[in-house]
């Protein structure tokens, strides 16, 4: 709920506070979890400890390769190929994965356990969650281009109108993880892409003029394709795998998302940006152009989440 919430709380902050609001928001916020933290889970103290060693060289190559390619992710539109910066970047991630993997081959207690990486099953499950995840993120990226600078709505305005995507997606939820207990995965998962697709296409179509109740459509849609696809796919992850493997298949659950999140924000900003020189090359105003941007880039999107289908239909039907 926090990535669909998010915006909607930021366009009210950042009209009527400013935007350094929205990050001094976090500060209330995380004192107030520290403090539940330290009441709430202090069962956790009598929990078994795991006994494991902590493998460091896996986790410094891993943090030093995950912080170049992030750095590399947010810079690679003002970047030169050619530039000291980028091929040292590129150097830094390339050798740190190598010792990584070189590391985590040869220990016994891996950070990740890279074994299972052998599993199709599990692959399929963790390409649709990165699929997903650039939907997410790369739409929550372009969506408040669209209703601010295209169609002139306000920032509370257009966090307003970014709500029933939250709504729909918070009723949802619940059902979708009955539905896939019930009956599998696969079917729900096809269903939210194929709502989610569909979103992307109708926000290509909408233009100055367009009917709010069309634009609302497409987030109610979008809100329904995420509801549908958060539970069943976070499930079908871990039916993939064995049960005593459950725990680090989350974990790098987890970490895919957030790297396909920061991906698909850099993806949809490099897509968008070309198309806008294109148009404008081609003599187009440039709000005009940013504007066709958008809409190809939407449609674009949809693209990828119908061809996220096929990956879909190879994840097992079993409860």
């Amino acid at each position: 709920m926090g990535p669909a919430l998010g915006p909607t709380l930021g366009g009210v902050l950042t009209q009527h506070l400013g935007w350094p609001s929205i990050f001094y928001v976090n500060v209330p916020i995380g004192i107030i979890t520290l403090v539940l933290s330290f009441k709430y889970l202090i069962f956790l103290k009598d929990e078994p400890t795991n006994k494991e060693p902590f493998q460091i060289s896996g986790f410094i190559s891993l943090t030093l390769f995950l912080i170049s390619l992030q750095f590399f992710i947010t810079r690679i539109d003002s970047l030169s190929f050619r530039s000291v910066t980028c091929l040292s970047l590129i150097f830094t991630m390339v050798l740190s994965f190598i010792a990584f993997y070189h590391s985590s081959i040869r220990c016994s207690f891996p950070l990740l356990d890279l074994s299972l990486f052998k599993n199709f099953a599990f692959i399929m499950a963790l390409l649709l969650t990165a699929l997903r995840s650039v939907a997410m993120y790369g739409g929550l990226f372009l969506i408040p281009f669209l209703l601010q600078s295209s169609l002139g709505y306000s920032e509370t305005a257009s966090g307003l109108i970014i709500l029933p995507n939250a709504i729909v997606l918070g009723i949802l939820m619940p059902f979708a993880g009955r539905w896939a207990d019930k009956y599998g995965s696969r079917n729900i998962i096809i269903g939210g892409l194929v709502f989610l697709s569909a979103s992307m296409f109708l926000f290509g179509q909408i233009n100055v003029g367009s009917s709010l109740l069309v634009i609302l459509a497409a987030m109610i849609m979008r809100g329904a394709g995420f509801g549908l696809l958060n539970t069943p796919l976070t499930t079908a992850v871990v039916n993939s795998v064995p049960q005593e493997k459950v725990a680090m298949a989350s974990s790098i659950n987890t970490l895919t998302i957030q790297l396909s999140g920061a991906i698909g924000v850099s993806v949809c900003s490099l897509i968008h940006q070309s198309i806008d020189q294109r148009y404008q090359a081609k003599g187009f105003a440039p709000v005009l152009a940013e504007h066709q941007a958008l809409l190809e880039s939407f449609s674009l999107s949809g693209v990828l989440l119908i061809i996220a289908i096929l990956p879909a239909w190879r994840i097992g039907s079993r409860q």
